[in-house]
């Protein structure tokens, strides 16, 4: 093939490259913003489908005064000293910020006021080293729902979290297995952060 057919049909080829090419920016954008433009014949005013629409605003329920799924509420507790029985320590937790409505405290238990999910957060930490091996736990109604130790070579059980289903009326209580113990109440260093969550 001549050195000028080969020239005449390079540019035909690019000519051709440039033109499916923006063909394809073209279509791919309109693609990407009809919904948006009010292309969508489904669509609203803001290109959301009437069916997507209703699905977007959650239901109202005035006994969680405006919390919805998604939105919730976040407690953080530091502890206090208290002693429940001989042979183990309780811990009685004040709230930083308060709710009434969520959950209430009486001593070494917290008691819960309204079902839903919770994210639970807890560190314990002693003043010095203890003696033997100690078992923390957080139970809900005598059922262990967080356990950690703290061990002879260290003073703290580190943080322990589980994210959980709570039922209102539930008494939230933490112990350590020995009585008598020095706690660290440095918020820093004994802590329960309470994170809850809306059931709807």
């Amino acid at each position: 093939m001549p050195q000028q057919t080969q020239h005449v049909l390079l540019y035909i080829l690019l000519m051709w490259t440039t033109f499916v090419s923006i063909t394809q920016i073209v279509l791919l954008s309109l693609f990407f913003t009809a919904g948006q433009r009010g292309l969508c014949p489904e669509c609203g005013t803001a290109g959301v489908p009437d069916k997507l629409r209703g699905m977007t605003t959650p239901p109202q329920n005035p006994s969680y005064d405006g919390l919805f799924l998604g939105k919730g509420m976040m407690l953080t507790f530091k502890g206090r000293g208290y002693t429940g029985l001989p042979n183990q320590t309780e811990i009685e937790w004040i709230a930083a910020n308060p709710s009434e409505k969520l959950i209430t405290g009486s001593k070494g238990n917290l008691k819960i006021l309204l079902d839903g999910y919770f994210f639970l957060t807890l560190q314990v930490t002693l003043c010095e080293k203890s003696q033997k091996n100690e078992t923390v736990e957080l139970t809900f109604n005598q059922d262990v729902k967080l356990k950690g130790w703290i061990h002879q070579n260290t003073v703290s059980t580190g943080v322990l979290s589980r994210a959980i289903e709570l039922s209102a009326g539930g008494l939230l209580k933490v112990t350590i297995s020995s009585g008598g113990l020095c706690i660290n109440f440095n918020e820093s260093l004994t802590h329960l952060d309470i994170i809850f969550i809306t059931k709807v």
